[in-house]
Formats: C-alpha cells, sequence, structure tokens
C-alpha cells in the first residue's frame, strides 16, 4: 500500500492562527486607543493653559473678563442659535451690562485666538464659566485678594458629589473640557 503526503494546513491549524490574529490585533487596537486618548488629554491640558494665559491678559488689559460666548436662543440649553459659536461674549444691552448667563463656550475671539484652540483634545467647545462680578463692564469690579464664587465639583465612584476646589476659595473662573464622548460639565 502506498500513502499519500499531503503539504497543506489542517483546519484546526487554520482556526489556531486565525485566533491568535485576532488576540493580536485586539491588543493592538486597545494600545493605540490608549495612546489615542492619552494625546487627547495632553492637547485638551495645553489648550486650557493657553485659554487661561488668554483670559488673564484679557483681565490686564480690561480691568475684567469677558462673558462666555452663549447666543442664548429659545429652548437651547447651551443656546447656539445655529451653527458653531462666534467666540464672542454675550452681555446684557446697556451701559454697565452684565453677561447674558455666567456659563457658555470660552470666547476665543475676545480673547484673540483663533476657533481651533477653543476645541479640545476631542473636538468639542472648551466650556466657560465666569463669576458674574468680575466680568462686568464696570472699573475696579476686579480687586487683587478677592475670590470668586464658583466651586468645581465632580462626583466620586459611588455617585456622590465631591468638590474639586476647595470651598473656602472659590474660583473666579473655569475652563472645562466636556471629555471624550461631550456630555460632561454642562451644569
Amino acid at each position: 500500500m502506498q500513502r499519500r503526503t499531503s503539504s497543506g494546513f489542517t483546519l484546526v491549524e487554520i482556526a489556531v492562527v486565525v485566533a491568535l490574529i485576532a488576540i493580536l490585533l485586539t491588543a493592538g487596537a486597545k494600545i493605540a486607543s490608549g495612546l489615542l486618548e492619552g494625546a487627547a488629554v495632553s492637547v485638551t491640558q495645553k489648550k486650557q493653559q493657553a485659554i487661561k494665559e488668554a483670559l488673564i491678559n484679557f483681565l490686564h488689559r480690561n480691568k475684567r473678563l469677558p462673558c462666555p460666548d452663549t447666543d442664548r436662543g429659545a429652548g437651547n440649553t447651551l443656546g447656539f442659535v445655529s451653527g458653531p459659536p462666534d467666540g464672542s461674549g454675550n452681555r446684557v444691552a446697556g451701559p454697565d451690562s452684565d453677561c447674558a448667563y455666567p456659563f457658555g463656550v470660552v470666547p476665543f475671539a475676545d480673547l484673540g485666538l483663533p476657533q481651533e484652540m477653543a476645541l479640545d483634545g476631542w473636538q468639542n467647545y472648551f466650556m466657560y464659566r465666569v463669576t458674574e462680578s468680575y466680568a462686568w463692564n464696570r472699573p475696579g469690579a476686579f480687586n487683587d485678594g478677592t475670590i470668586g464664587a464658583i466651586v468645581v465639583t465632580g462626583r466620586n465612584a459611588d455617585g456622590s458629589e465631591k468638590a474639586i476646589t476647595p470651598v473656602t476659595d472659590p474660583s473666579v473662573f473655569a475652563i472645562i473640557s466636556v471629555g471624550s464622548d461631550g456630555a460632561g460639565a454642562w451644569t
């Protein structure tokens, strides 16, 4: 009797190779995802620092902080009537006008920044909250040694609130990234 030899792969060998490739691709995708997330966080932090410096420069020039860009319209949570924000802070009409609303998008045009600087690492607009008394159009509204009215809070793992800024030293302004899904920090 003569025995035939075959020079191919068995079905089991092919299945093992496919399983190994799937494992390697999954691990590679997780590593790539982690690297992309880290890059987005880094870009966000750098842009937040640049916005902070622009706000401080605005304060030195104008003796007040800018109002947030709100363009509030009926029925809109953030208030954009249509399209992207224009980058200009919104005020109530009048000579000593206050901000239309203390929370909105970073007023990038008022700060002399390009629109892309108002986008975090995930391409969502940075939110901006200001203590209203520091954004008034009144000379001397901002005095050395005064504190703001903003207490930034987060959540613990169990869902309970925790203060991120000290309650004894509230902030004058906050620059907030809404995160990768765009759903955070709206209140």
